[in-house]
């Protein structure tokens, strides 16, 4: 008999701070000028991440949200003159739902979820159908099952990150008569500047 392992999932995207140059320079100078100015060990932060992006700027990531803000503060105080200084906004995980044996609307679907799985409910849950820009008017997407001759469909549904957590814990979902499967989705962010994977261009 196999067991089943809870899992810890959390937004991917951490907690952190963007450095942007006004003007376009090295990432060396960069670097160079935030650890000259800005002590981590004074400001009592955690660092587990420094990317540098094309313009020159560096993405510092952060244990948490507090850390962040101290970040940003001691940067205003000390290098504001010469960079853009932000702490963007954390971006909610997702779940990929399968075996939808019905065309739902986005609010009948959230609907059948909300009522029929009870150990999603809590205080703070963020349920929503989300799927990329592109394919904004075609939220479900049909998957022809030729064996059975039967259309299914496929949904992506942005959650909060405890939701998330239940979610894949659970592996599946009652909707309607169906019992679907669940799935975790890695949403791959893409420049459009320079086409590379992770960023967005604003963090360039």
């Amino acid at each position: 008999m196999s067991i089943k392992k809870n899992v810890t999932v959390t937004s991917r995207r951490r907690d952190s701070v963007i450095n942007r140059p006004k003007t376009s320079q090295n990432i060396k100078i960069t670097k160079e000028e935030i650890q000259k100015n800005i002590k981590p060990q004074s400001l009592e932060v955690g660092i587990v991440g420094f990317k540098g992006t094309k313009s020159g700027g560096v993405v510092i990531e952060c244990k948490s949200k507090e850390d962040s803000e101290k970040l940003k503060n001691a940067a205003d105080k000390k290098i504001k003159k010469k960079y853009n200084i932000k702490v963007p906004e954390l971006v909610n995980p997702s779940v990929k739902i399968l075996d939808i044996e019905d065309s739902f609307t986005e609010k009948e679907l959230e609907d059948y979820i909300l009522k029929q799985n009870a150990f999603l409910k809590h205080e703070d849950l963020v349920l929503k159908i989300k799927i990329s820009r592109k394919m904004k008017t075609k939220y479900m997407l049909k998957i022809k099952i030729s064996r059975k001759m039967k259309t299914k469909y496929m949904a992506v549904m942005e959650v909060d990150p405890l939701t998330h957590t239940r979610i894949l814990n659970e592996g599946k979902l009652s909707i309607g008569w169906s019992t679907c499967r669940v799935f975790d989705y890695i949403r791959v962010f893409r420049c459009f500047r320079c086409w590379g994977f992770d960023h967005r261009a604003s963090e360039n």
